[in-house]
């Protein structure tokens, strides 16, 4: 007999709440590791120019982490920035 492994949902990710980084991509639970203070400075200057630009050409909105992006009740992401056009906004 095998087992079956537990197919994570949104619903049981936000049930962890110990303030680790994970995502869940196809029902699988992965932690993501703390990133480097080199990811962070490129990260934080990217976020910097994706938001002046988005900002002044009017384009949308840029965010940055901790945010949670639901495709499906089984996938689950924290990009480290998230762009939204005007268009998607809502």
């Amino acid at each position: 007999m095998t087992t079956k492994e537990k197919l994570w949902t949104y619903k049981d990710y936000l049930e962890l709440g110990d303030g680790k980084r994970y995502e869940v991509i196809e029902g699988e639970l992965i932690i993501a590791p703390a990133p480097t203070p080199y990811h962070q400075a490129v990260s934080r200057n990217i976020t910097y120019a994706m938001w002046d630009y988005v900002k002044n050409k009017k384009l949308g909105v840029v965010y940055d982490v901790p945010i949670d992006v639901v495709l499906d009740q089984n996938n689950v992401l924290q990009p480290d920035i998230l762009f939204i056009s005007e268009e998607r906004k809502k």
